[in-house]
C-alpha cells in the first residue's frame, strides 16, 4: 500500500519479548554485587534512565494488525502533506525542521538529495503530519505505540540488533550510525541500507523516531519516547530495545522545545 508516496508494510498480530535481555541480566548481576555496598544498581526499574529504561523484559501481545511505513517520512512527503493541507508551521519552526537537511550544502548537494532525507521535527509537528495524512488519505494514521514500534523493529528477532549480535559488524549493512558515517553528520537518504526481516528500512540509526507510551515500564508520565537511535549514536545506542538516552529532557507534560525526531507512520486497520 502506498499513501502520498509513502510505502507501507502490512504487520500481522503476534507476540514478542520487549526489552533487553542483555541489559536486564547485567542489571541483575550488578544488583546482586552492589546491594551490600548500597550502590544504585539492580533490576527494579524506578526511572527512565540507564538499565531501567529497557528492563524488565516482558512478553507482549500485539493483538491487532496494522500497516507501518517502510521508511521514515522524508522532507518531500512531509512538505507535500502539510503544505498542501494547510499545515500550521511557523517560519521559525520550518527553519528548525530544515536543520536536518539544508537545501544546499557547501559541496553543492541538490534538492533531490535533500527531499529523500528523513524530516526531523517536534512531537507536535509529527502529530500534525499524521493528522494531515489521515485527512488526505481517508485512513486513520498515527504515531506507533512503543510496543508496536519495537515489535516491528525486532521483526521476529530477539537479539540486541535485528541484524545480529555482533556489535562490530551487525549494523554495517543495515543502519547509519556514528561509526559508519562521514562528517558532517546528518540523516542520510532513506532506504540506502538493507531492511529488517519484515522489509522496513532504517528502524535503527539514521533518525530517532517518535513513539507514544504503550506498555511503558515506569510510572513516570511521559508524552512520547524516541526510539531506535540515530546517526549521531554509537552501535550500542542503536539497539532494538534502546530508548532515548536522555529522557530526563522531556519527562514532563511537554517535550523540550528543541527536541526533534523522525516520523514513522502507523495506519490503523479498521
Amino acid at each position: 500500500m502506498t499513501i502520498e508516496g509513502l510505502e507501507f508494510v502490512e504487520i500481522r498480530a503476534g507476540y514478542f519479548w520487549m526489552g533487553s535481555h542483555w541489559l536486564c541480566e547485567r542489571g541483575n548481576w550488578l544488583g546482586r554485587m552492589s546491594e551490600p555496598l548500597g550502590l544504585p544498581f539492580g533490576r527494579a526499574p524506578k526511572h527512565y534512565s540507564g538499565l531501567d529504561a529497557e528492563c524488565p523484559v516482558r512478553l507482549i501481545e500485539i493483538d491487532h494488525s496494522f500497516w507501518m511505513s517502510a521508511t521514515e517520512v522524508t522532507h518531500e512527503v512531509f512538505d507535500r502533506v502539510l503544505e498542501s493541507d494547510g499545515g500550521s508551521e511557523e517560519e521559525f519552526l520550518r527553519w528548525v525542521l530544515r536543520l536536518s537537511s539544508p537545501a544546499e550544502s557547501a559541496d553543492g548537494e541538490d534538492l533531490m538529495d535533500t527531499a529523500r532525507r528523513p524530516i526531523l521535527c517536534q512531537l507536535s509537528s509529527a502529530t500534525e503530519f499524521c493528522d494531515g495524512l489521515s485527512k488526505r488519505s481517508g485512513f486513520s494514521c498515527r504515531l506507533p505505540l512503543e510496543c508496536e514500534w519495537e515489535y516491528v523493529c525486532r521483526a521476529g528477532t530477539s537479539s540486541e540488533w535485528y541484524s545480529g549480535s555482533e556489535p562490530d559488524t551487525c549494523l554495517t549493512e543495515t543502519a547509519w550510525t556514528f561509526e559508519n558515517s562521514q562528517w558532517p553528520l546528518r540523516p542520510m537518504p532513506v532506504a540506502e541500507k538493507s531492511p529488517n526481516p519484515w522489509g522496513l528500512y532504517d528502524m535503527l540509526g539514521n533518525a530517532e523516531e517518535w513513539s507514544l507510551p504503550g506498555t511503558e515500564i515506569s510510572s513516570v508520565d511521559v508524552q512520547a519516547v524516541l526510539r531506535g537511535g540515530s546517526i549521531y549514536d554509537s552501535v550500542a545506542g542503536c539497539r532494538s530495545s534502546i530508548r532515548n538516552r536522555d529522557l530526563s529532557r522531556f519527562l514532563t507534560d511537554k517535550p523540550a522545545p528543541s527536541l526533534v525526531g523522525g516520523i514513522r507512520v502507523l495506519v490503523v486497520v479498521e
